[in-house]
């Protein structure tokens, strides 16, 4: 591959990440999901494509772009949750939830100061605004 070729896939690889960027600096008055990270390592991975490319392969990549954007457009949890439910599992506590990639699984939880729950004392996904991404793992074979 020549140098030309490689310097248009590096342009068009930072647009992407310019655009992905673009979707996590929304103003606080949109109606979306406030996305946070638990660490500078999943942030990296969620916002650097080339990191990510390089941590996870192309087909996560291409999912968890996929799934970030999705997550992003909804207006809170339980909207992503039952529009994506065939990608979804909760955890067994309930507490949070894993999206399935190709070959890994994104972790998130809500993140609120406190909690959002309904009458039976569960977490109301309704009422979740804001979603923490904890953890990217490799789903079992």
């Amino acid at each position: 591959m020549d140098t030309t070729t490689n310097a248009k896939k590096y342009r068009s690889s930072q647009q992407s990440i310019q655009i992905v960027l673009s979707l996590f600096q929304s103003n606080p008055t949109d109606h979306s999901l406030e996305l946070s990270f638990d660490s500078l390592e999943i942030r990296e991975l969620c916002h650097n494509l080339h990191t990510a490319n390089d941590a996870i392969g192309e087909y996560d990549l291409s999912a968890l772009k996929i799934r970030l954007v999705d997550l992003d457009a909804a207006s809170n949890a339980a909207e992503y949750l039952d529009l994506f439910q065939d990608d979804v599992t909760m955890s067994d506590d309930g507490a949070g939830f894993y999206i399935a990639l190709s070959t890994m699984a994104l972790i998130a939880v809500q993140a609120h100061t406190k909690a959002p729950h309904d009458g039976e004392g569960q977490i109301d996904w309704s009422r979740v605004k804001r979603v923490k991404i904890v953890s990217l793992e490799r789903l079992d074979d």
